[in-house]
């Protein structure tokens, strides 16, 4: 048996229940994973709430959660997507990784990952944990780095492209900047008054406050414009885009792709001192409800971790 966070149906965060359930059997092709800590991101929330914002994009996306991922609650109940941990048990097939291997991994639609135990197929994407980071630290790595490097790269980002990235301080923004700053290209951040001092020291050339409008007064024009959080639409920002820049969101029909070898890149970056892990709180599990309140707050910082 485990320990385990179980969301049997959608709703407010206090459906969410710590349960002991089965420890899972890897299959032939699968790691077992002693999960050490978990990322609680913005995707649990909106899954758990099935809330994918207003309008024609929001109803398609709850349709969507509703056919792939269950009609009254997750059919995988035992959400958490990024996680950190240790190889327990690995199945017949499996050839990267082994018993003992510290790593940190993706779980994609498998879910599993607020839980004391989660078994993932090997072809999930997995790395192994920088050597210098803390399972906390490797946790807060995965999903805001993979989501943004998938979307900027489609984008065409590379070196001495200027970006613009909105949202700037959430798990993908604080991610966006980082990656844009490993590769060298020139970056600027859109975020809340609170969050300027954080975007000055991942490093960006201009810092702009959403709620004033300055950055709707820029003259400035921008290779790409990456919105981070889901807020805008390219009709926003056309003005500061040239007739070939490129609009991203996270928002759209587009989900990103999750792959190792992203996480080796990221990994990498962060043994290198180029990338860092941005955690806003640290919560035990048991504390499961509170992490998801602060979430869905729309508050934090980077991101939010669980413990085990």
């Amino acid at each position: 048996m485990m320990k385990a966070v179980v969301c049997d149906r959608y709703g407010s965060a206090e459906l969410l229940k710590l349960k002991q359930v089965a420890r899972p059997v890897p299959r032939d092709d699968e790691i077992l994973i002693q999960v050490k800590a978990a990322a609680v991101n913005t995707s649990d929330v909106r899954i758990r709430g099935r809330d994918t914002g207003g309008g024609l994009f929001g109803l398609v996306a709850k349709l969507g959660i509703s056919v792939v991922i269950g009609v009254r609650g997750p059919r995988r109940n035992i959400l958490g997507s990024a996680v950190s941990g240790i190889v327990a048990k690995v199945g017949s097939k499996v050839t990267k990784h082994k018993v003992g291997d510290e790593i940190f991994a993706l779980t994609g639609l498998s879910f599993g990952g607020h839980a004391e135990y989660c078994a993932l197929p090997e072809k999930r994407a997995t790395a192994k944990k920088p050597s210098n980071a803390t399972f906390v630290q490797a946790a807060a790595l995965p999903f805001g780095g993979s989501s943004s490097l998938y979307f900027l790269r489609k984008a065409g980002l590379s070196r001495g492209k200027n970006v613009l990235v909105y949202g700037a301080t959430g798990a993908c923004g604080t991610a966006a900047l980082q990656i844009c700053n490993a590769i060298g290209a020139s970056v600027d951040a859109i975020c809340c008054p609170s969050g300027m001092n954080l975007v000055e020291e991942l490093g960006v050339d201009k810092k702009f406050n959403y709620e004033s409008s300055d950055w709707k007064a820029s003259e400035k024009r921008y290779d790409i414009v990456y919105d981070a959080v889901g807020k805008i639409r390219k009709r926003d920002v056309k003005h500061l885009l040239p007739h070939d820049g490129r609009f991203c969101t996270v928002d759209g029909l587009d989900v990103a792709k999750e792959y190792s070898s992203d996480l080796e890149t990221i990994g990498k970056w962060f043994e290198e001192g180029k990338y860092h892990a941005v955690i806003d709180r640290t919560y035990p599990v048991e504390e499961i409800i509170t992490a998801h309140k602060y979430v869905e707050s729309g508050r934090k910082k980077g991101n939010v971790v669980l413990t085990f």
